[in-house]
């Protein structure tokens, strides 16, 4: 089974490329734009990695990171 990582970043460009390359190396990958989208997609799905930007526009990227735990 693959392993699923929950992928966030407000860049477009980097939340179309890295995604990508994370796909071609065998993971199933969910992105998320804002830190809100990524809570709801915690919330609705497991994942096993979770993959953010510390720097994303809304300065809760650490409290996602202690949400998903």
């Amino acid at each position: 089974m693959k392993s699923r990582v929950l992928f966030v970043d407000d860049e477009s460009a980097i939340r179309v490329t890295l995604p990508a390359i994370l796909e071609m190396r065998g993971f199933e990958v969910a992105v998320a734009a804002t830190v809100p989208e990524a809570l709801d997609a915690i919330r609705s799905q497991k994942f096993d990695v979770l993959l953010s930007d510390l720097n994303i526009l809304e300065s809760r990227a650490m409290a996602l990171l202690w949400l998903a735990q």
